[in-house]
């Protein structure tokens, strides 16, 4: 703390005797340490001055980047009405509402939306909103996101889907949801692994259940030739019981 203040204030001094915009002699910008540490007061202190408010450090992103991440409403809205760029991405593809959905910060992800902003960006490993919304249990976000027409079928950099993401967690509703959009049950991962297979490697006995009601190919194999019952047995993320029942329903069909 005393380094963020020591920092901000020698920046405060050293923009005051600029008569114009100058190459800063930082390498962590004092808006960035001001935004990091939840500083409103600072934060404004800072605007007071001529400092570019969009400004990107090692990392591609702003200041406006890091109020998403922590959930800085307050700071967030001072940062919009002095000109923040509420879209800009980051090296690696991060918008903010992306940073902020990653970090379960949901009441910052529904004031972006209320602003309007896009909802089709995905990062650098192709992580989009829906996906990001079932990783972090966000059932409300999930179905928001529905609503506003998002794509329900998006393959991230390892061609998961978000109907094979919500069966690997486990969230049953969100598997309802996608199935009655009318999602391909089908679809593959890079290993050739479907949904139906997610929710057998990680014990998800009911998503199982239902997969297997919707018609999701039980005798499908991945690229390895490997049918679902074969990672049912080969499975060590589930409890004896269900795996004992998993099995016992496989080899019933």
């Amino acid at each position: 703390m005393a380094r963020f203040i020591a920092l901000v204030m020698i920046f405060v001094l050293f923009i005051g005797c600029q008569s114009k915009p100058t190459t800063l002699p930082f390498t962590t910008h004092p808006l960035h340490e001001a935004v990091e540490h939840g500083s409103l007061e600072i934060t404004k202190l800072l605007l007071a001055k001529d400092i570019d408010i969009n400004s990107k450090n090692s990392k591609g992103m702003t200041a406006f980047h890091l109020a998403a991440k922590y959930g800085y409403l307050e700071i967030a809205t001072l940062l919009v009405e002095n000109g923040a760029d509420m879209e800009v991405k980051s090296d690696e593809g991060w918008t903010p509402i992306l940073l902020a959905m990653s970090q379960g910060q949901e009441s910052f992800v529904s004031y972006l939306l209320e602003a309007g902003v896009a909802i089709s960006d995905r990062n650098h490993l192709q992580r989009g909103l829906l996906h990001m919304s079932i990783s972090e249990g966000s059932l409300k976000l999930f179905k928001r996101f529905i609503d506003e027409g998002i794509d329900t079928e998006l393959q991230d950099h390892t061609g998961l889907t978000p109907l094979m993401e919500a069966a690997l967690y486990g969230e049953i509703e969100m598997v309802k949801i996608l199935l009655n959009q009318g999602v391909d049950v089908e679809d593959e991962d890079k290993r050739g692994q479907t949904a139906l297979m997610y929710a057998a490697r990680y014990g998800e006995f009911k998503i199982l259940a239902i997969l297997l009601i919707h018609k999701a190919n039980h005798r499908h194999k991945d690229h390895k030739g490997r049918t679902v019952l074969d990672l049912v047995k080969a499975s060590t993320k589930i409890n004896k019981v269900t795996q004992k029942a998993m099995i016992a329903l496989l080899e019933s069909l």
